[in-house]
């Protein structure tokens, strides 16, 4: 039951034909005064609010309506919001989900060149990228999680050497020494050891790697190796299709210019080896396997690959696929390994989870710790412990509360669809502050109320791969 986005699509039904109906919006008001909601509807179709207030008054789900500038404002009739938190108890952590499937979706995240282990950069990535993962399931999407794994070019060779210094004793790297303790020796030409210790080199880093992920509560679906694309055969054969397709000049020229990049991009060097693109663009191929929607999430310093890489999914799917690609700044702090021992998977996703995206940010492992309202993870956590606690008497959820309530469907569908998982933490930080406010009172929370918040914490933090307190719901 999706309260919110059954009122948007009736909005959006009774409009004439011809408009960008997803232009037309129902948020929160600017202030309780004017009501619960307000809508764009008028200002989108051109016509007058007041058409549109007294089409809605007769609305069973809303109490009154009210025009104010070009929008209208909304107030939710009390049986809607009693209906919404019965569902709510009723369905537990359930509530909310989408009955419908949307199409498949291929994320790419928290990839990096093969190093022993995350760093904090890449644990922000994992966290933004898994947390969108899990909202698209939730909202009814199939979504396969990709890694990959750079291992094509000089700083596979650069690991390898930094471990073939730890093997002969030269050099002391405590990350690099369980690698170092089985590694082949070769002989003593570069040219004999290079290329098994390098593979060596890379399935030890990868599996620290994917240690530390599944440690974090990432479960990858795949992992794509740039090196094995190279060798066999993938690389020339992605090329292969955008030559025939007309997009290849000079036989190793993309002509990325065509479709909104810069400039051409060469896939192959001068001496014959592919480029790093050619292999990003092997990898976009496979994953155009079964999906014609591709998110990618990469750091802010990889800000220049949209136009590059929009433009091979363009010319690979011949326009049917699209690349949403999203920035996640940089993190500075300890490494991952460091964190989630320090911290744990939950407390960590939910204060890398805190800013912005984009944003860079410092790790503060002390603040992430700290017992105080204004830390995010702790605020969403000791509400959701809170409304864990059996309580059967009390009164009934003020309207606030079940607004929030009300609302979590449809806010977890537009985090799926503006992919920011963000819009969930935020919605959790509201619920979090007006089920302590009912809690709190006098009359506190009745079962009925508590059973709905909890049902709402629960479903949002499992979008978030945050695990609830034992006892919610």
């Amino acid at each position: 039951m999706d309260l919110l986005g059954a009122i948007l699509s009736d909005l959006r039904s009774a409009l004439p034909e011809g408009l960008n109906l997803d232009a037309v919006v129902l948020r929160k008001a600017p202030t309780t005064s004017q009501g619960d909601l307000a809508t764009n509807a008028a200002l989108v179709a051109g016509t007058d609010p007041a058409v549109l207030v007294r089409r809605l008054s007769k609305d069973f789900r809303i109490d009154r309506a009210s025009a104010a500038g070009g929008f209208v404002n909304l107030r939710l009739s009390k049986a809607a919001l009693d209906d919404a938190l019965k569902v709510a108890a009723d369905m537990g952590p359930d509530w909310g989900t989408a009955g419908d499937r949307g199409e498949p979706v291929s994320i790419e995240f928290a990839s990096a060149y093969p190093t022993p282990g995350l760093s904090a950069s890449h644990l922000r990535q994992a966290a933004f990228g898994d947390a969108l993962a899990r909202t698209l399931e939730f909202a009814g999407h199939a979504v396969t999680r990709e890694y990959y794994v750079g291992d094509g070019g000089a700083q596979a060779d650069t690991l390898a050497r930094a471990v073939r210094g730890v093997q002969e004793g030269r050099t002391t790297d405590p990350a690099l020494a369980p690698i170092a303790a089985d590694a082949p020796d070769g002989g003593d030409d570069e040219d004999g050891w290079l290329a098994p210790l390098r593979a060596h080199a890379v399935r030890g880093a990868m599996r620290m790697v994917r240690s530390e992920l599944e440690a974090f509560g990432v479960r990858m679906d795949r992992f794509i190796f740039e090196r094995a694309l190279m060798e066999g055969g993938a690389v020339a054969a992605a090329v292969a299709d955008l030559d025939a397709a007309g997009h290849v000049r000079d036989g190793y020229i993309f002509a990325a210019d065509r479709f909104g990049d810069e400039r051409a991009r060469p896939m192959r060097l001068e001496d014959g080896r592919w480029t790093y693109f050619a292999g990003d663009v092997a990898a976009h191929r496979l994953r155009l396997e079964g999906h014609r929607t591709l998110i990618d999430v990469l750091g802010t310093d990889h800000a220049a690959y949209r136009r590059r890489l929009t433009a091979a999914v363009t010319a690979l799917s011949g326009g049917a696929a699209t690349l949403d690609l999203r920035l996640v700044g940089p993190a500075d702090g300890p490494p991952a390994a460091e964190i989630l021992e320090t911290l744990g998977p939950d407390i960590a996703r939910l204060a890398l989870l805190a800013p912005r995206a984009e944003v860079p940010m410092t790790f503060d492992m002390a603040g992430a710790r700290g017992v105080a309202w204004g830390n995010p993870a702790w605020r969403v956590l000791s509400a959701a412990a809170r409304l864990g606690e059996v309580g059967a008497n009390g009164g009934g959820a003020p309207r606030p509360l079940a607004l929030a309530i009300a609302s979590w469907p449809h806010v977890a569908r537009c985090a799926a669809a503006e992919r920011n998982p963000r819009i969930v933490l935020s919605h959790l930080l509201d619920i979090a502050e007006r089920s302590i406010a009912a809690l709190d009172r006098p009359e506190g929370l009745d079962d009925a109320g508590r059973r709905a918040a909890a049902a709402s914490m629960a479903a949002g933090l499992s979008c978030l791969g945050v695990r609830p307190p034992p006892d919610l719901g």
